[in-house]
């Protein structure tokens, strides 16, 4: 009767009107006709049609949580948690992100942002698989983020310690920028803000020094060498 597709809360069309008479099969054949409620999958041999769950009319929704229970809560999830892979690059690329003062991630953060984009990535996979079949869930852009949402919310926190938004539309942006930007974007601005990076006046003129020396070096030179001085592998003077 109540069944999770494509990550969407649906009831079968024809147990609707068959078993649980919470509508005619006149009625029934009007929503779909006039598209007043969603077809997730029209039927076919062995598997009928379904409606999701949130396009159903209040009343009917009502009527079936009285009879059977809420199925948001009785229904067995999508098993989003399952879809998630390990992402490697992501653990090294967060393992050997520098921060302007020299310093590594915190090993904390490091957790947070590899959660962060393995959760992303398996977004990705969902939005993709549905966009290639002409397919949203739910019907709309809106219904699957709404869905994502929840998954994302409902996965335990000891296994995966990320920060993605609670809002749908929030993880709709994040999500997106993530896609465009990738790993970079996962990145709390407070690491790469340069209005909150601490440098005195040693260390500007640190910096500065290695920048005006004979070969005028790129930034990148420079970001090396001073490196290079923080370590204790070069010596610099400040003449």
């Amino acid at each position: 009767m109540f069944e999770y597709y494509d990550n969407i809360l649906c009831v079968q069309g024809g147990w609707l009107h068959q078993v649980a008479g919470v509508v005619s099969k006149s009625n029934y054949d009007n929503w779909v006709k006039r598209k007043l409620v969603c077809t997730k999958r029209r039927a076919a041999r062995n598997n009928p049609a379904l409606i999701t769950w949130d396009s159903l009319p209040d009343s009917v929704k009502l009527a079936l949580i009285d009879k059977y229970g809420d199925p948001k809560t009785t229904t067995a999830k999508s098993g989003f948690s399952e879809r998630i892979q390990p992402d490697n690059a992501a653990s090294e690329y967060y393992a050997a992100y520098t921060l302007y003062d020299g310093r590594q991630l915190p090993s904390k953060n490091q957790l947070e942002y590899r959660a962060n984009a393995e959760i992303l990535n398996t977004v990705k996979q969902i939005v993709a698989s549905a966009k290639s079949k002409k397919k949203l869930m739910g019907g709309t852009i809106g219904s699957i983020w709404q869905a994502l949402s929840i998954e994302i919310n409902a996965l335990d926190a000891s296994t995966y310690p990320h920060s993605l938004p609670t809002n749908p539309r929030s993880l709709e942006r994040k999500a997106k920028k993530y896609i465009k930007e990738g790993y970079e974007s996962l990145i709390h601005s407070g690491f790469t803000n340069n209005n909150s990076r601490k440098v005195d006046t040693k260390t500007e003129q640190l910096i500065l020094a290695l920048y005006q020396l004979p070969e005028r070096p790129y930034a990148g030179s420079v970001h090396e060498m001073y490196l290079q001085f923080m370590g204790g592998a070069i010596d610099v003077y400040d003449t």
